[in-house]
C-alpha cells in the first residue's frame, strides 16, 4: 500500500513539433489554416461607384476634347462613365456585326470562373453564331436567376415599395418615384437591355456624379434607349440601397418592366412571398417580393470566384476583329479604312443617322480624331486602332489588366445586359501588381505542395510496379538486384525534371489577362477600387496605367478601341522601360509614334509640345550617348539605312532587338555571323561573340535630324506663347 503511494508518475514527453514535421509543411499548414480562416470570415465588401458624368450637346460634340476637361477628376480613380445626352440614340446595327456577314461563327473563350483567382488560362470555347449564343447565354442566366432565388441569396422588395399590388412576374409593373421617372438606379439590372438615355445613378459619399438632364416620363425615356430588350431575359428589380448618402437620394427603387419573369422566378417569388409554404425549419423570409439586383449578382459572382463551391463554366466571345465580324457602328467606308478627320467640330444631330458614322464617338472614329496621338500611326493594329468585338453572358470575364503601351481606352456597351466594371487607379498599379504576385504565389504553394504530394505518391506507386516487375522477369539475383537500382535512378532523375520543369513554366498570370481578384482583398490591402455600372448606351473610359476588369450581367455586343492624349507620352515612356525589361514587344512603336507628332504639330497646345519636346529629347540624349559607346567598343562600320518603309510589319520584324524585342526604330547593330539576327544599341555587346569590328552599326535617323525635330518644336511653342518660353536646343544646352 505504501509503495503504491509514494510511486511517482511519469512525467508526459513533450510533442516535438520540429521533428516530426518539416518546415515546408509548417509553412503549408499555417497557409491553409489562414486560408480557411479567411474563407470562414469571407463577406463581400462594396466599393464606391465611379466617377459618373453627363456631358451637355456642346461638351459632347468633341470626344477628346471633354475627356480631357475631365481627366484630372476621372483619372484619379483609373475609370469613369460617360452617359451620352438625352435623345442619343444610334441606330442598331446588330445585324450588321454577324448576320449581314452571311451569319458568321466567331469563336469563343471557355471561362472557368471558379478557377479565376487561381489564374487559370482559359480554355478554347466553341464557335457560335450570334443567334445560338444568345439563346445559351439567355438559358444560363435564366436558370442562374431562378437558383439564386431558390437559395435565398437574393433581395426582397417590402410590400409597400410594390405599387399597386406589384406582383413578381406577369402582373403589372412595379414603379417607385424614380421607376415612373423613367429612370433606373445603378444597383438594378434593367430587362437583359440596361438602355441609354438619362440614367440616375447610386453612388456612394465617396463618388462622384455629375448632374443629370432632367428626367423625363417614361414613355419618352423607353423612346431614348438604343437598342431594344429581349423579352427571354428575366427583369432584375433593384436592391434595397444600403448605402446612407444612397438612400436619402433615393429612398426606393424599383423596376420600370416586370412583365418577362420566367415561370420558375414567379414560383420561387410566390414560395418566398408565403410563409405558410415554407417548413417550420426553413427560415422565412421578410414578406415581399423575390427580386435578383445587380448587388446581388455581384456577390453571386463572387461567391463563385472566391470560394469555387460551384463549378461554373462560361464562354465569352473577346478580341473579335471588327475588319473580319463587322462592326456595330454605321459607316461610310470599310472597317480598317485610312481616314483623316480636318475637323473635330460635328454637331450633335442625334435625328440624323449620318451623324453616328461621322461622330468622333463613333470607336473607329475616335482613334483618328483631332487631338488623338494615335492618327499620327498609319496602318491597322487590332484592338489599338481598330476596335475589337466582345460578345458576354452572365459572368463572362474580362480579367485584371491595364491597356497595351498604358493607352486610353474606350468600351461602348451597343445592347444587352449591362456590365460590371472594377478599376485601380494608374498612380497604384505597383500596389496591385505586389497584391496579386503575393496572393497568386500564396496560392502557387498551396498547389504546389499538393501536386508534390500527389506526385511523390504515384510515382512511388509506379516504382512499386515496376520493381515488382523486374523480379518477376530477372533471373539472377545480381541482375535484378541491378536492374532494381537502375529503375530506381531513373525514377529519382524523373522525378527530379518534373519539379524542375514544373517551376520554371509558372506564368507571370499578371500579365496573362485571366486573373480576377476580388475588391475586398484590395480594399484591405488600402488598394483604392472603384467600380461602374455600364449600360446598353454607355460609355466607359480607363486613364493610362490604370488596372481594370469585370464581367457581364446577361448577353450583351459590345465594342472597345484605344485612343491617346498627348499626356500619355509620359505614360508611353513607363510602358517601353517594362516592355524592354521583359522583353515584350510593344504593340506600337514609342520613337515612331513621336518622330510622326513632330511633322504635325499644328493640332499640339504648348503643353503637348512641350511634353513632345521632352520626349524626343530624352531619345536623342540616349542615341548620342549609345553611339559613342558603340564606337569605343571597336565598332567601326556603319551604314545609313533609308528612312522606314511607312507601315511594313514585315520591315518592322526584322530590326526586332533580339534580346529584349525593341522595336530598332533609330538604329541598331548587326552581324555577318547572322544577318537575321540585331540588336538595339543597349545590348550591343550581347548580340554575339564575334570580333566588333566585324560588326556593323545601322542607323535610320542621325542625330542632327533629331536636332532638326527638337528646334522645330521649340519654334511652335514660341508661337503658342508669343514669345513667352526660350527652349531653344542651345539654350537647353546652356
Amino acid at each position: 500500500m505504501d509503495s503504491r503511494l509514494k510511486r511517482q508518475r511519469r512525467k508526459p514527453k513533450q510533442f516535438e513539433q520540429q521533428s516530426t514535421i518539416s518546415q515546408a509543411e509548417q509553412r503549408a499548414l499555417r497557409q491553409a489554416l489562414e486560408n480557411s480562416q479567411a474563407l470562414q470570415k469571407r463577406e463581400f465588401i462594396d466599393v464606391p461607384m465611379a466617377p459618373i458624368f453627363h456631358p451637355t450637346l456642346e461638351e459632347f460634340a468633341d470626344p477628346i476634347k471633354y475627356i480631357a476637361s475631365i481627366r484630372d477628376r476621372a483619372s484619379k480613380h483609373g475609370i469613369c462613365k460617360i452617359v451620352p445626352p438625352k435623345g442619343w440614340n444610334p441606330p442598331s446595327c446588330y445585324d450588321k456585326c454577324f448576320q449581314g456577314k452571311q451569319n458568321l461563327s466567331f469563336p469563343t473563350k471557355k471561362q472557368y470562373v471558379h478557377k479565376l483567382q487561381e489564374g487559370t488560362a482559359y480554355g478554347e470555347g466553341r464557335n457560335f453564331r450570334i443567334d445560338d449564343f444568345k439563346s445559351m447565354s439567355d438559358a444560363f442566366r435564366a436558370q442562374t436567376i431562378a437558383t439564386m432565388i431558390e437559395k435565398g441569396r437574393c433581395s426582397y422588395r417590402e410590400p409597400t415599395q410594390s405599387g399597386g399590388g406589384g406582383g413578381s412576374g406577369g402582373g403589372g409593373s412595379s414603379k417607385s418615384s424614380a421607376g415612373e421617372k423613367g429612370s433606373m438606379d445603378d444597383t438594378q439590372v434593367g430587362t437583359g437591355g440596361g438602355g441609354g438615355g438619362a440614367v440616375a445613378e447610386v453612388a456612394s459619399s465617396s463618388s462622384f456624379v455629375s448632374t443629370p438632364p432632367s428626367p423625363s416620363s417614361s414613355s419618352s425615356s423607353s423612346k431614348e434607349k438604343p437598342t431594344p430588350t429581349s423579352s427571354s431575359i428575366p427583369p432584375m428589380i433593384a436592391s434595397p440601397i444600403t448605402n446612407a448618402a444612397a438612400a436619402a437620394s433615393f429612398p426606393s427603387a424599383s423596376s420600370a418592366n416586370t412583365s418577362a419573369s420566367l415561370a420558375s422566378t414567379q414560383q420561387a417569388h410566390q414560395h418566398s412571398a408565403n410563409p405558410s409554404q415554407t417548413s417550420s425549419s426553413t427560415p422565412v423570409p421578410p414578406k415581399g417580393e423575390a427580386y435578383v439586383s445587380m448587388l446581388d449578382l455581384e456577390k453571386e459572382y463572387w461567391r463563385i470566384v472566391e470560394t469555387a463551391d460551384n463549378q461554373v463554366e462560361v464562354e465569352y466571345g473577346s478580341d473579335l476583329d471588327a475588319m473580319t465580324y463587322g462592326t456595330g457602328w454605321p459607316l461610310h467606308r470599310e472597317v480598317g479604312a485610312p481616314v483623316t478627320f480636318d475637323s473635330a467640330d460635328v454637331p450633335c444631330d442625334f435625328t440624323n443617322p449620318d451623324y453616328y458614322a461621322k461622330t468622333g464617338w463613333n470607336l473607329n472614329n475616335l482613334p483618328h480624331w483631332p487631338g488623338s496621338v494615335l492618327r499620327h500611326i498609319k496602318g491597322n493594329y487590332n484592338g489599338i486602332n481598330v476596335p475589337w468585338v466582345y460578345v458576354g453572358m452572365l459572368f463572362g470575364t474580362f480579367a485584371w489588366h491595364n491597356e497595351d503601351n498604358y493607352l486610353y481606352s474606350i468600351s461602348y456597351n451597343h445592347s444587352g445586359a449591362s456590365k460590371v466594371w472594377y478599376g485601380v487607379p494608374g498612380k497604384q498599379a505597383h500596389k496591385l501588381e505586389t497584391c496579386m504576385r503575393s496572393f497568386l504565389m500564396d496560392r502557387f504553394r498551396e498547389v504546389s505542395d499538393t501536386c508534390t504530394r500527389a506526385a511523390t505518391a504515384s510515382l512511388l506507386a509506379l516504382l512499386a510496379l515496376l520493381a515488382s516487375w523486374w523480379r518477376a522477369c530477372c533471373c539472377w539475383w545480381w541482375l535484378e538486384k541491378e536492374n532494381t537500382l537502375l529503375t530506381v535512378f531513373f525514377l529519382l532523375l524523373f522525378f527530379c525534371f518534373f519539379h524542375v520543369v514544373f517551376f520554371l513554366q509558372v506564368p507571370d498570370l499578371i500579365y496573362h489577362l485571366v486573373t480576377m481578384i476580388g475588391p475586398s482583398i484590395l480594399v484591405n490591402k488600402n488598394i483604392d477600387t472603384v467600380k461602374a455600372y455600364q449600360h446598353a448606351g454607355e460609355f466607359m473610359v480607363t486613364f493610362p496605367q490604370a488596372f481594370h476588369g469585370g464581367f457581364s450581367t446577361g448577353f450583351n455586343t459590345g465594342e472597345a478601341v484605344n485612343f491617346a492624349a498627348p499626356d500619355w507620352l509620359t505614360h508611353g515612356q513607363l510602358c517601353s522601360e517594362r516592355y524592354r525589361t521583359w522583353a515584350r514587344g510593344s504593340p506600337i512603336s514609342r520613337e515612331r509614334l513621336v518622330m510622326a507628332m513632330a511633322r504635325n504639330l499644328t493640332e499640339l497646345d504648348s503643353l503637348g509640345c512641350q511634353l513632345l519636346w521632352d520626349q524626343i529629347k530624352i531619345l536623342r540624349d540616349e542615341q548620342e550617348r549609345l553611339r559613342r559607346e558603340v564606337y569605343q567598343a571597336g565598332v567601326l562600320h556603319a551604314m545609313q539605312m533609308p528612312h522606314e518603309k511607312a507601315d511594313d510589319e514585315e520591315f518592322d520584324e526584322k530590326r526586332l532587338c533580339s534580346i529584349c524585342q525593341h522595336l530598332c526604330f533609330f538604329s541598331a547593330v548587326v552581324c555577318s555571323c547572322d544577318p537575321d539576327r540585331v540588336a538595339c544599341l543597349r545590348h550591343h555587346n550581347q548580340l554575339c561573340k564575334c570580333n566588333r569590328r566585324e560588326n556593323c552599326f545601322l542607323f535610320w535617323y542621325t542625330v542632327k535630324e533629331m536636332d532638326d525635330a527638337l528646334e522645330k518644336i521649340a519654334a511652335h511653342i514660341k508661337k503658342l506663347k508669343a514669345g513667352t518660353i526660350d527652349l531653344t536646343l542651345e539654350d537647353s544646352k546652356k
